[in-house]
């Protein structure tokens, strides 16, 4: 695992997302049934806004369901085997284009294996703007 670390840049910058994964097609193990939150690692400046989606459709702010959190992460409530797939969280601050990163929610089931299910069976690629000054620790 690496750990990313941006320095303060001295004027506005491009939002992004930094991955803590080498991984292109990011993959995180949840738990039927319980809740699960899924973090975004967004930056920039200014401060940018983001947002969750699912497929083409906007995830709601609020809701019985799922609620987006302050620090940028997803809370999926008492998660179910149709909320497995990929999520995408967006950052935009009004500079360039807004950065994307997507991630896949899988299951392990009761023989162990790992399993998951995408609604579209689209592949997603990782987009993250440059941010300058990374340091790699």
């Amino acid at each position: 695992m690496f750990i990313y670390s941006c320095l303060e840049p001295l004027g506005p910058r491009h939002a992004a997302i930094v991955s803590s994964s080498e991984d292109p097609n990011p993959t995180q193990q949840v738990e039927l049934n319980r809740d699960t939150s899924i973090r975004c690692l967004a930056m920039g400046w200014p401060q940018p806004s983001v947002t969750w989606w699912r497929g083409e459709s906007m995830l709601p702010f609020s809701s019985e369901r799922y609620e987006q959190v302050r620090d940028y992460s997803l809370l999926i409530r008492m998660l179910e085997r149709a909320d497995l797939g990929p999520y995408t969280c967006q950052a935009y601050n009004g500079l360039g284009r807004a950065a994307s990163w997507t991630i896949t929610l899988i299951v392990v089931d009761d023989r162990n294996q790992s399993s998951s299910r995408t609604d579209d069976g689209k592949k997603f690629q990782l987009f993250v703007s440059h941010c300058t000054g990374i340091i790699v620790i």
